[in-house]
């Protein structure tokens, strides 16, 4: 799904959620995309956690609620080698945390 239906796709899905839980909002909602890879986590009180991954199927970012945002980077041997975080995601305060790997 194309990132400009992201905002839609969330409205649509806590709108299923609602209707699922009904008036104890006690369902946890996950979508899954076609590698069986958790997307979206839509929690009882609606709030929601996004992943997003390289298409190598490794972890690229994850953001939402009760989570701090949080990239990853990874090397042509799929070894992870970066880590970003932000203050104020997306658009500023990235800090990036970088692992070198000895290969001699």
């Amino acid at each position: 799904m194309p990132a400009s239906n992201n905002a839609e796709v969330k409205r649509a899905l806590q709108a299923i959620l609602f209707v699922l839980a009904g008036s104890t909002r006690e369902t946890t909602l996950t979508c899954y995309n076609k590698m069986l890879q958790a997307t979206n986590v839509f929690q009882p009180d609606g709030s929601s956690v996004t992943n997003e991954y390289h298409l190598t199927g490794a972890l690229k970012r994850q953001y939402g609620s009760r989570t701090y945002p949080v990239g990853y980077g990874y090397d042509y041997a799929g070894r992870m080698n970066t880590m970003t975080n932000w203050s104020s995601f997306p658009s500023s305060g990235a800090r990036v945390t970088t692992w070198n790997y000895n290969l001699g």
